[in-house]
């Protein structure tokens, strides 16, 4: 089974951010920055950790050019994404791939620090470390995963109305199953 095109998403493409991030650019105030920050600014498919579960689960990927512009692009040195297109034997591997190509490294890593703060604060009001740490990575594991996977299968089957409903979905979902754990 062979599924549509998926770009990688990203935290900073497409967002008010795009020029002042863009190393690039004349608006970049911090291009070392920048360029350090952006390393992070990809799918988790892109990680090795991607690459190791799509080779253990033999999810075969493959690039396709596209022409939405990249992070870096300028008129002056044009640059456009490569899409992924995903060939397995199983529609839940084919749901994983998706999901993976939709989860920003950066954006978790965004989310895990508003969660550790969450932590330290709940600490700091006297509750227990562990018991705060495990709700936190559930409320946020659980958000994540269904952010992740219901926002790749709305858009699968409804284009980008079926993302956005699939995404307000998975973080409702994700929200109550971490209530079940408060």
């Amino acid at each position: 089974m062979t599924t549509r095109e998926q770009h990688p998403f990203s935290f900073c493409r497409g967002t008010i951010l795009r020029d002042y991030m863009n190393p690039n650019s004349p608006d970049c105030v911090f291009p070392k920055l920048s360029k350090w920050l952006l390393k992070f600014d990809k799918s988790l498919l892109e990680t090795r950790l991607g690459r190791f579960i799509c080779e253990k689960l033999g999810i075969s990927v493959d690039r396709i050019k596209t022409d939405i512009r990249s992070i870096y692009y300028t008129d002056e040195t044009p640059r456009f994404l490569n899409a992924f297109t995903f060939k397995t034997n199983n529609p839940f591997k084919d749901l994983l791939a998706l999901s993976m190509t939709r989860t920003s490294v950066l954006g978790t890593l965004a989310i895990v620090g508003i969660g550790s703060m969450h932590v330290k604060h709940k600490v700091d009001d006297g509750a227990d470390f562990l018991t705060e740490a495990k709700n936190t990575a559930l409320s946020l594991g659980s958000t994540i995963v269904g952010v992740g996977s219901l926002g790749a299968l709305g858009a699968k089957h409804f284009g980008a109305t079926g993302s956005l409903l699939g995404v307000a979905a998975g973080t409702l979902i994700g929200a109550k199953f971490s209530g079940l754990f408060s």
